[in-house]
């Protein structure tokens, strides 16, 4: 057991992680379809990927899924609402939660019928821009811009 901190720090410490979860599978989304665009296997696309710095549970679960199960799939299903809670939470606080809108926007995106995709696309555009514009605030995301560069020194200096 660890302690967090009063009550509700637990459950604020799985919204996060949930957050976080559901932005490392977008970006296995994105990547895999321009591995495919490339006219790469997405699959061993990531097999090569992984012995990288970019390891990953679900980047594992991904290269390891057979095919068939990949394009039977129409839209994302199940799972919580964090991606939401947390976004919801981020603006009540003013603060800049950009990546987590995106994800937010493309999961309800996933989940709406194609022939409502569009204007569903059209909210997200206004949501989406409205969090980056956040970010002209220096202070309000100062220590995740302080963070990409320790990582980005970390990962082997690049700009």
């Amino acid at each position: 057991p660890v302690y967090l901190g009063p009550s509700g720090s637990g459950h604020k410490i799985k919204m996060l992680h949930n957050v976080m979860e559901q932005a490392e599978m977008e970006g296995i989304a994105e990547v895999a379809n321009m591995a495919l665009n490339f006219n790469f296997d997405p699959q061993h696309t990531f097999r090569t990927i992984r012995d990288g710095l970019t390891q990953s549970h679900l980047s594992d679960l991904f290269t390891n899924m057979p095919k068939e199960e990949i394009e039977s799939r129409d839209a994302i299903v199940g799972g919580g609402d964090y991606p939401r809670m947390a976004l919801e939470i981020a603006q009540e606080m003013d603060i800049p939660f950009p990546e987590v809108a995106v994800s937010y926007w493309v999961r309800v995106i996933s989940r709406v019928p194609e022939e409502e995709r569009d204007k569903a696309i059209d909210e997200a555009i206004k949501a989406v821009t409205s969090e980056f514009k956040k970010m002209k605030d220096k202070e309000k995301f100062r220590y995740g811009f302080q963070t990409l560069g320790a990582l980005r020194h970390a990962f082997g200096g690049h700009k």
